[in-house]
């Protein structure tokens, strides 16, 4: 009976997906008057009774649409392109029908559009629309509040996240680059842009007309296969290009606390220029007109920061085919804090404990300029070039008590204090220069590029400890001095050529050849009782080191481009060698590593709103020198001295990922992925201590190391309710081998992590915004017979304002936070009123409470595969803040 029943829901499953599948308009869309196809034409199905939007198409570069799994029932069919007038006719589908072909007459498309006086139909309209890889969203179609942020706009995008450290999401992918009006805005280096959360903090939701969502390409305009990553290009309404605007504010409060910013822009067809200042001691990335940041991470930092910002970014058409993108970012920081920690290190017989008390005050500073200039010399040939430079200065002050015990009773080996001074000077530059040419016949690309990166460093640093040992009750004195140079040149040359050999297919072929040159030299010296200097030579911390890292990888390749598949097949030769020299000790290293690299990509276009792509990646990991070759790393803490490793190999990484995304003209959003990553010479940490607790670390190489993650995004937008729900979930499992004192460890570390936002407006009346986060996470650890150590942390971030009459704004952030790992919680209430003055709501007066019942904490657990640590940090106490704020270059409000 059971295989019956079975086999008839299977027989009637099948049935019904087959019947449901057949059932699908075709039609081809073109202009009337030369009758050329119409590509990238807009197709939509809507009910006939209450205008539901049931299916959308895109026409193809053939002016051909297919719109597939209908159900039975009466609709109407509009089709649309920009210039021409659109064409509504019904379709009638029975239980019988499987096809409706479009008459020709009936789609093909007039110009010039004329507007309708006499008939007015009203329809759903879609939330999104899909051009190519790319998915458009209408900033009208996601009320904000009067001078709300652009951030405060694009959390409302359903599939679209922004978790509590201000990073974006889109259905899982990672958002690293935000462009305006197809311009990159304060970008660091070739083919790319600036950080999303930067810039949707300084620039306001009313500038915004659409929201374009796209893969992230490169240079030569494919998919970079194994990064898996979107950008944004917000494209700025058209009243908004004939002005200035912007907003500045001022605020000052009690215990000395203000906050004053600055934001103005120009944004023009043939220009854009986007500036902005900041100076507070808040610990606040954004002025004091802002409602939606209340409650960012960095509010909660560690410590209170004395921070002070420049920005300015211009690009300018100089010419109809030039254009020059320049960027400069002024930055200053004075952070202090108080910090309590305890360290439990991983040991295969005893447990060590550090525990320490550290007062920092450190000043911070650093200044960029970038430029790029693009040049089109015909149809056929574009030269990039890229230069920037920078310069900074680290000052760090730290005073630092500990005590480091043992055992179950936490017995005392040694306790002392350490007093460091260091400043690091440094400079650098960076030039890239770009050439593409295509062929003729249009078959044909070639790209030349060349880039030279120097960077140089200078540490002067004092290290003064006085360490007593329990055992023996006597003291030990570390007083050193400590000059180390750092130079780090990188040079690297491409070539690649592609060419197409079918419409949708193109061969291509590449070479890449990178070195990197580091040169090392550090004097110790230790302090000399009888010449009360620092005269004495210490010889152990005293090196002259240079490395040579040279790369050469050969590449040829296959590049499919279709309306369902589109595909990437890469296999390169990757030829490696390291040289280093430690002069001091007459000791030379060498490293050779060959290997092949292949790299597929695959993705399946279902229909037009289901995706599965599929890629595997093997690459090689570039050793950075500076901070793993260099014989001697860091001494700023004697009883955690870390060494380099001249004799360290690459790490070659090996990673799948497999991936599904839909969507849904009703704003349901869904997507997953499963990816596996298997290094090869994997770098990990080799780890020596003894009785006395004095721990020297080192990075290996080792194998046998795995990361395996999946996620999972759901999203949700409720148009009539302006309710948008974004769900994430997610978990990995990180198995990594150490070797603590010669044994190794193997620790399996399991993360499973959820995350809901929620953006709700209503009625222009009440906005909340919230973000809620489980996180769980445990360790294993194998040299302590498989221990485990795991803990829970909870957060919850609620923002709600209500918009009074009388243009009042009262708002309330709430934050509350949870770890087992401290078994501690703590509420942290922020409000705030203000009022909008004058006809266009330009100047706003403000007062602000931070932290109201005076709660706030500063708790950090970090489980790494070698340690437990768990901080606390000093954090800003309650203040009041009275700010007004000027927005200017508005539009005219909308009549309500």
């Amino acid at each position: 009976m059971v295989k019956f029943t079975v086999t008839i829901i299977t027989w009637l499953t099948v049935i019904h997906f087959t019947v449901f599948a057949q059932r699908e308009i075709k039609g081809h869309v073109y202009d009337k008057d030369d009758r050329k196809p119409l590509q990238e034409a807009n197709v939509f199905l809507f009910t006939a009774e209450k205008s539901i939007l049931k299916g959308q198409a895109v026409t193809d570069q053939h002016g051909d649409f297919i719109i597939k799994n209908i159900p039975p029932g009466n609709y109407v069919l509009t089709i649309s392109f920009m210039g021409y007038r659109a064409a509504t006719l019904p379709v009638e589908f029975t239980e019988r029908a499987r096809l409706w072909q479009i008459p020709l007459p009936q789609t093909g498309l007039q110009k010039n559009a004329i507007t309708l006086n006499s008939i007015s139909i009203k329809i759903n309209k879609p939330l999104f629309i899909i051009r190519k890889d790319t998915i458009e969203f209408s900033a009208k179609d996601f009320p904000t509040a009067e001078n709300a942020s652009m951030k405060n706009l694009l959390q409302k995008i359903p599939g679209l996240t922004i978790d509590q450290d201000g990073n974006f999401y889109y259905l899982g992918r990672r958002i690293r680059e935000l462009y305006i009006n197809g311009r990159p805005v304060f970008s660091q280096g070739p083919n790319s842009s600036g950080d999303p959360q930067k810039i949707s903090r300084m620039l306001l939701a009313n500038l915004v007309d659409k929201i374009q969502i796209a893969d992230k390409k490169g240079i030569d305009g494919m998919i970079e296969g194994g990064k898996n990553e979107k950008v944004i290009n917000i494209t700025v309404k058209q009243d908004m290009k004939k002005k200035i605007n912007g907003v500045a504010g001022a605020g000052y409060g009690t215990d000395g606390r203000y906050n004053l910013a600055a934001n103005a822009n120009l944004f023009r067809d043939d220009k854009q220029i986007i500036t902005s200042a900041n100076i507070n001691n808040t610990n606040a990335q954004q002025g004091p007109y802002s409602t939606d940041d209340a409650l960012s991470a960095e509010n909660f930092g560690r410590g209170v920061s004395k921070r002070r910002t420049l920005n300015g970014n211009a690009s300018i058409d100089l010419a109809p085919k030039v254009k020059l993108n320049t960027n400069l970012m002024v930055y200053s920081d004075r952070p202090t804090n108080d910090q309590e920690l305890q360290r439990d290190n991983v040991l295969p017989d005893s447990t060590f404990r550090y525990n320490s008390h550290t007062q920092m005050e450190n000043t911070f500073s650093q200044n960029m300029l970038f430029a790029n200039l693009s040049i089109q010399l015909n149809d056929r040939n574009i030269i990039t070039l890229d230069v920037s430079g920078s310069v900074g200065r680290f000052d760090i002050n730290t005073q630092n008590k500990y005590v480091s015990t043992s055992g179950k009773n936490n017995d005392t080996i040694n306790q002392g204090n350490t007093s460091n001074a260091a400043l690091t000077k440094k400079n650098g530059f960076m030039y890239t220069g770009m050439y593409t040419n295509i062929s003729h016949n249009k078959k044909g690309r070639v790209n030349f590029s060349m880039s030279i990166n120097q960077e140089n460093s200078d540490n002067e640093q004092q290290n003064n400890t006085l360490n007593i040992s329990a055992a023996t009750h006597l003291s030990d004195t570390i007083n050193q001095k400590i000059n180390a140079t750092t130079h780090t040149r990188n040079i690297s040359t491409s070539a690649g050529y592609q060419y197409s050999i079918l419409p949708e297919l193109a061969l291509t072929a590449g070479y890449k050849f990178n070195g990197q040159y580091t040169g090392n030299d550090q004097q110790a010296f230790d302090f000399d009782e009888g010449k009360r200097g620092f005269y004495r030579s210490n010889k152990d911390l005293t090196y002259n080191f240079r490395n040579n890292l040279n790369t050469h990888t050969v590449t040829a390749g296959i590049f499919k481009s279709g309306k369902k598949l589109e595909g990437v097949f890469n296999l390169s030769f990757v030829s490696s060698s390291s040289n280093s020299d430690n002069f001091t000790l007459a000791a030379h290293y060498y490293q050779r590593v060959n290997y092949l690299s292949p790299n597929l990509f695959m993705s399946y276009k279902i229909d037009n709103y289901k995706t599965l792509s599929a890629n595997f990646v093997r690459e090689t990991q570039p050793v950075q020198a500076a901070g793993t070759l260099i014989p001697v790393i860091s001494t700023a803490n004697p009883l955690y001295i870390q060494l380099g490793n001249p004799d360290l190999k690459p790490t070659i990484s090996n990673t799948a990922n497999l991936d599904y995304r839909s969507f849904s003209v009703n704003g349901l959003s869904f997507s997953t992925n499963l990816s596996l990553n298997i290094p090869q010479h994997a770098a990990t940490k080799s780890i020596s201590s003894d009785s006395s607790g004095k721990q020297i670390s080192q990075t290996i190489n080792t194998n046998g190391n795995y990361i395996i993650n999946q996620s999972i995004t759901l999203s949700k937008r409720f148009a009539k309710s302006g309710l948008s729900l974004n769900y994430y979930t997610m978990y990995d499992l990180n198995h990594v081998n150490t070797f603590i004192n010669n044994l190794q460890n193997s620790t399996s570390q399991f993360r499973y992590r959820q995350q809901l936002n929620a953006s709700w407006m209503y009625k222009k009346f009440l906005e909340v915004e919230s973000i809620a986060v489980m996180e769980y996470i445990n360790n294993t650890y194998s040299i302590q017979g498989n221990a485990h150590h795991d803990y829970l942390n909870y957060l919850l971030n609620l923002n709600t304002n209500t918009y009074l009459p009388l243009d009042i704004n009262v708002g309330v952030g709430t934050l509350y936070v949870n770890s087992t790992a401290q078994h501690q919680q703590f509420i942290v209430v922020n409000s705030w009123i203000s009022k909008t003055f004058l006809p266009k709501k330009s100047l706003q007066a403000k007062l602000f409470v931070y932290d109201l019942f005076r709660k706030n904490q500063s708790l950090v657990t970090t489980q790494t595969f070698t340690y437990i640590e768990q901080q606390t940090n000093s954090v800003l106490a309650q203040y009041f803040l009275f700010s007004l704020s000027w927005f200017f270059g508005k539009s005219n409000p909308t009549a309500k």
